[in-house]
């Protein structure tokens, strides 16, 4: 599984370990053209995988950047 946000590593970190996900790789802010990758789930409409589902974002009254400033990620 690979595990991908355009918030950076430490979100991504953060949530593979919250979700208890042990993802194969984490990847951030980037596109990959060539990408293996089969299906990908994300909030916003995005071309990273063979098949892209776009689903519901949890909380979506709240803004994506309010929330990363209250959001600490240190442990």
């Amino acid at each position: 599984m690979i595990l991908w946000s355009g918030s950076g590593t430490k979100w991504c970190e953060y949530w593979n370990e919250e979700l208890k996900l042990n993802c194969d790789e984490i990847r951030v802010k980037q596109v990959y053209p060539d990408s293996p990758v089969d299906i990908c789930y994300d909030d916003c409409v995005v071309n990273l995988a063979k098949e892209n589902r776009r689903v519901m974002r949890f909380n979506n009254q709240i803004s994506r950047k309010e929330w990363n400033k209250q959001k600490t990620f240190e442990k």
